[in-house]
């Protein structure tokens, strides 16, 4: 038994993912009340996803990685791809076990919203962004991506 995953929470955690990367399709976000490493209270966003049952406490390196391929806005993340791996991080200047999320790679950055303050000229149409469903090979195609519901084991 791996006592990493012995103690039960509501949320995703590195141990969870048993050294593989996960294809996670993300539904929202909320602010919940967590506890915080000096034993008080903390506001945290955490992302669910509509293919796994538990949430992703996001921290500020995640969420930036999401932002930076989908937007500031949380309500245009949903039906959105990313991929969740586990991997060594900094924190309290040690290095600990933690999660990191990815984007597929056909997911192009999204585009600051700019602001304008005079009429701008009319800007050529462009063809619309293609999905983000290219996550690499799937597991029977010798990937270690576990994209169906039933291997994603959190």
């Amino acid at each position: 038994m791996n006592i990493d995953t012995a103690h039960p929470s509501n949320y995703i955690k590195s141990a969870e993912l048993q050294g593989r990367e996960f294809a996670l399709v993300m539904d929202h976000v909320e602010i919940k009340e967590l506890d915080d490493t000096n034993g008080g209270k903390t506001k945290k966003p955490i992302l669910y996803f509509a293919n796994a049952q538990k949430g992703l406490v996001l921290n500020v390196v995640n969420s930036n990685t999401i932002k930076d391929a989908y937007g500031s806005e949380t309500d245009d993340w949903n039906g959105k791809k990313i991929i969740l791996y586990a991997t060594k991080v900094e924190f309290g200047g040690k290095m600990v076990d933690g999660l990191r999320v990815r984007i597929p790679t056909n997911v192009k950055p999204a585009q600051p919203q700019r602001r304008v303050h005079a009429d701008p000229a009319p800007s050529p149409a462009r063809p619309p962004a293609p999905e983000p469903d290219d996550l690499g090979p799937t597991p029977q195609e010798g990937g270690d991506l576990a994209i169906d519901e039933e291997a994603i084991p959190f």
